[in-house]
C-alpha cells in the first residue's frame, strides 16, 4: 500500500512538505517519480517501475465534498483533451481525465452502456462489467445490461431493445438527443416523436412522455425534451400504430438488469480484473468473452480502481509498446493497484487509445505515431471549489 497517498490527500496544506520529506529521506515509495496536488482530494502521481513501465495515477478521495466522477460523450470520436475542454467551466473543473470505453471507428459509438449525470447515452444488451457511480457518489462495478418498455396508455406494453442503439433489427428503440438526426441510413418502418414530461431518463424509473407526431423525416433532428421511437420490424410498427397516438402520455422504464436504481454514472470497458482484493481474470474474462491473447499480454492500458469501502478511486494510465515503458497485462494492472490499497478494478479501452489529461495537459505518452487518439467517450474527474483553490497545472 502507498500511504503516503492517502496523508497527502487527507491534509492538504502539507502537500509540499510530505513530498520534500518523503523524497530527500529515501522513504518515499519504491517507483514514485513525482505527486503533485491539483485540487482538493486530488492528486496526480508518476511512477516509473521494473519492466520499464511508466505508470500515471490520479488518486481521487470521494470524501472531499467538492469532488465527482462523470462520464462524458462527445459528437462522435473527439480527443479527450477536447473532452475535457468541453466539460470545463467554472465551478465545475474537470482536473483530470482518461479514454473510457471501446468503440467502433466506423459509427463513433462506445461499444458498452453509458450514463452521463443520470441521462441514457447508450442502453444496449451486454455480457460485460461495467463501472457505475451511485447516487452518493460511490462506485461500483457489475454486469450490466439495459432493459426497457414501453406501455401505451391501454396498458399495452412492449419492450424496449435499447437507446440509441442501431435500429436495424431491433423491433422497437429509442433516440435521443445523444443520437443526433434520423437519416436514411438507419432506416424505420414507423416512429414517433415523444415529449419528457419528467426531466431525466433515469435507469430504473417510469418516465412520462407525451406522443407529439408520428413518422418523423429522415435527417430530422432529436430536439433536446424530446425522443424518437422508433420501429424496424412488423411487431414494433403494429404497436404504435394500433397502441400509441398523438396526445397519448406513455410510461417508459429505461432499465438495467440487474436493476439498479439511483445510478448516476455508467461506462463500459472490457473486463474486471481484481474483486475484494482478489485477482479474478480467469474467471470474469470467462463471462464476459475475452481471451487470454488480450488478458495476458502487455499493452498500453488505462484502468481504474477503488479500496474497500469506496471512498479512493484510482485512475490510471500505463504506457506501452515504447521502449521506455511496455505495457501491463490483466495481472500486472491487478498487482498495481493492490499496490496502491485497492481492491476492486476494472479495464478500460488501452492501446494506441491510452490518454490521461490533467488540468487540460496530457501527461503520459500515447502509443500512436501521430499523438492522442480520438475516442468516444471519457471518464472524468470534476471539481466544484472555487478556482482559487485549485493549483496552478503544470505546462
Amino acid at each position: 500500500m502507498y500511504p503516503h497517498l492517502r496523508m497527502i490527500l487527507n491534509q492538504p496544506s502539507l502537500v509540499a512538505f510530505c513530498l520534500f520529506v518523503g523524497m530527500s529521506s529515501g522513504t518515499a515509495q519504491p517507483g514514485l517519480l513525482s505527486a503533485r496536488q491539483v485540487g482538493p482530494g486530488v492528486l496526480h502521481s508518476k511512477f516509473l517501475l521494473s519492466g520499464p513501465l511508466t505508470v500515471d495515477v490520479l488518486s481521487v478521495s470521494l470524501r472531499e465534498p467538492t469532488v465527482r466522477i462523470e462520464t462524458y460523450r462527445p459528437e462522435g470520436l473527439t480527443e479527450t483533451t477536447d473532452q475535457a475542454e468541453a466539460n470545463d467551466r467554472p465551478g465545475h473543473r474537470v482536473l483530470g481525465a482518461v479514454n473510457a470505453d471501446f468503440f467502433s471507428f466506423q459509427t463513433g459509438w462506445p461499444v458498452g452502456n453509458q450514463m452521463v449525470n443520470g441521462t441514457w447515452v447508450l442502453g444496449t444488451r451486454s455480457a460485460r462489467s461495467h463501472m457505475a457511480i451511485d447516487a452518493a457518489g460511490r462506485p461500483f462495478i457489475e454486469r450490466i445490461t439495459f432493459t426497457g418498455s414501453v406501455t401505451a396508455s391501454s396498458g399495452t406494453t412492449f419492450p424496449l431493445a435499447g437507446v440509441n442503439i442501431p435500429h436495424r433489427a431491433n423491433p422497437l428503440v429509442l433516440s435521443t438527443t445523444f443520437h443526433g438526426t434520423l437519416t436514411a441510413h438507419d432506416p424505420v418502418l414507423g416512429a414517433c416523436v415523444v415529449r419528457f414530461i419528467d426531466s431525466t431518463l433515469t435507469a430504473g424509473d417510469t418516465l412520462r412522455a407525451v406522443a407529439l407526431a408520428n413518422n418523423p423525416g429522415d435527417g430530422m433532428p432529436v430536439m433536446p425534451g424530446t425522443a424518437v421511437l422508433s420501429a424496424s420490424a412488423d411487431t414494433g410498427v403494429a404497436f404504435l400504430a394500433s397502441h400509441v397516438h398523438i396526445g397519448d402520455t406513455l410510461r417508459l422504464l429505461l432499465g438495467t438488469a440487474p436493476g439498479l436504481r439511483g445510478i448516476t454514472q455508467i461506462i463500459g470497458g472490457c473486463g474486471r480484473f481484481l474483486a475484494g482484493g482478489r485477482d479474478v481474470t480467469d474467471s470474469t474474462s470467462r463471462l464476459e468473452g475475452i481471451t487470454e491473447r488480450f488478458t495476458g499480454v502487455r499493452h498500453p492500458r488505462t484502468f481504474t480502481g477503488f479500496d474497500r469501502d469506496s471512498t479512493m478511486l484510482y485512475i490510471c494510465t500505463v504506457d506501452g509498446r515504447q521502449s521506455t515503458s511496455i505495457g501491463m497485462t490483466f495481472a500486472d494492472m491487478a498487482s498495481f493497484l493492490l499496490s496502491l490499497g485497492a481492491t476492486e478494478g476494472f479495464n478500460l479501452d488501452g492501446g494506441g487509445s491510452t490518454t490521461m489529461v490533467v488540468q487540460g495537459t496530457i501527461v503520459n505518452a500515447p502509443s500512436d505515431k501521430t499523438g492522442e487518439r480520438p475516442v468516444a467517450n471519457s471518464l472524468q474527474v470534476i471539481s466544484t471549489a472555487p478556482d482559487s483553490l485549485l493549483y496552478t497545472p503544470t505546462r
